[in-house]
């Protein structure tokens, strides 16, 4: 197997953490393929293999290629297991934008950062990282009312 690409390391760490802390009892990794396969969910479940999370503990939604898809897709999939409550990894930059598309959908949801350290250390790319997220809201400002489930 290939080396996993850098983002996809901190994007299986953080869920193997919670997974082994008994705080994530299963963990569902998405994404679609982009140029080129496998699919970027499962190179984050071959890398959380890898760190010691049991294959049958991993779900795998290669469906996606947006936020809005992630969370749709995968929302199918955690409704068919009975998941009202769920917490979602990503880059600090993409969380709220990521938890407010799983509100949408239903879902009580928590947050646990994955920190891509390339990103978080210049300061150009806090800059880019931070107004790419905010111009994704403001592009889609129903998402950015969500509220968590009653």
């Amino acid at each position: 197997m290939a080396s996993p690409l850098p983002p996809f390391v901190p994007a299986s760490r953080r869920p193997s953490r919670l997974y082994h802390q008994g705080l994530a009892p299963r963990l569902l990794f998405s994404g679609g393929v982009g140029l080129h396969p496998p699919s970027e969910a499962r190179v984050m479940r071959d890398l959380a293999v890898r760190l010691g999370v049991p294959p049958e503990a991993c779900l795998l939604e290669e469906q996606s290629h947006s936020t809005e898809q992630n969370a749709r897709f995968s929302a199918e999939l955690l409704r068919s297991l009975g998941a009202r409550r769920v917490v979602v990894v990503s880059d600090p930059y993409h969380l709220l934008r990521a938890r407010q598309y799983f509100r949408l959908h239903g879902f009580e949801v928590a947050t646990s950062p994955a920190f891509l350290t390339e990103r978080n250390m210049r300061l150009f790319d806090c800059f880019y990282w931070t107004l790419r997220e905010a111009a994704a809201l403001l592009l889609h400002p129903h998402v950015l009312l969500a509220r968590k489930p009653s």
